[in-house]
């Protein structure tokens, strides 16, 4: 039987398209399901896909509001 794949939050976070924080957010408030290996959080392959299947990530990440102090 093939171990399954378990990703890091940054790999996720690049699978998805999402921000290293966001994609940390959501695996942290538990959107995302994770496992625990010791003191690391790992996001299993099938799951995520699962997951991607009936969400759109690009609704998930906010736009970058503008600096309140750009050049005029």
């Amino acid at each position: 039987m093939p171990k399954p794949k378990l990703l890091s939050i940054p790999q996720v976070a690049q699978v998805t398209g999402l921000s290293y924080y966001l994609t940390r957010e959501m695996v942290l408030n538990g959107t995302i399901r994770c496992v625990m290996l010791g003191s690391r959080r790992r996001v299993n392959a099938k799951w995520l896909d699962r997951w991607l299947a009936r969400t759109n990530p690009a609704d998930l990440d906010p736009p970058t509001p503008p600096r309140a102090n750009a050049a005029q």
